[in-house]
């Protein structure tokens, strides 16, 4: 079946998959998903890190580090955490796909057929909120399910990076960087029956 949607469109709606972390990046890192506009980590403490990757000076993407471990030159992070919150990630459905990494000579260091997960869940974040994290094209969505009488006035996120923020006509979060604006749509609610 073709697909009516501009290239860029479907892009942006593909889902892409969390890597379970075996020693290939930073020891904090529990899980990563590699999008279009960056990384995002999900850490060992429930940490979302994001590493925004610099813009060479035709606007594109610079070439990909040797390992990933390795900072790009002149890229940009922002953390977001859960205020009073206490997530415990935890890899979702696991996908066809595995990765392998053959990281140098030390054949110690590689990591043949690691894991890829759709989602990896938070858990109960906040009393009677859960919270799972899933990665899509250039964006990642976090999903809250609240339980009936839940109070959802406890939720509380911080953003470390970010120059300034501000909220757009829109409702969406606008982050001022040294890379430029990128922006956190407004959140949408629905209630299944």
């Amino acid at each position: 079946v073709a697909s009516l949607l501009p290239p860029s469109a479907q892009l942006a709606s593909l889902q892409l998959p969390f890597i379970a972390n075996h020693g290939q990046v930073d020891p904090r890192v529990a899980y990563y998903a590699s999008t279009f506009a960056g990384t995002v980590f999900v850490n060992r403490d429930g940490t979302l890190v994001y590493s925004l990757p610099a813009r060479s000076r035709r606007g594109s993407l610079p070439e990909p580090a040797k390992d990933e471990t390795s900072v790009v030159a002149g890229g940009w992070t922002l953390t977001e955490t859960f205020v009073n919150g206490n997530p415990r990630p935890v890899a979702g459905d696991v996908t066809p796909a595995n990765v392998s990494y053959f990281i140098g000579d030390d054949s110690k260091r590689w990591r043949p057929r690691v894991s890829s997960h759709t989602r990896i869940a938070l858990g109960e974040v906040w009393p009677g909120i859960a919270v799972h994290v899933e990665a899509h094209g250039r964006n990642v969505e976090k999903l809250f399910t609240i339980a009936p009488s839940a109070d959802v006035s406890g939720i509380r996120m911080r953003i470390d990076g970010a120059h300034r923020l501000s909220i757009a006509d829109d409702g969406a979060l606008v982050l001022g960087t040294g890379l430029g604006e990128g922006t956190l749509t407004a959140p949408i609610a629905w209630q299944e029956k």
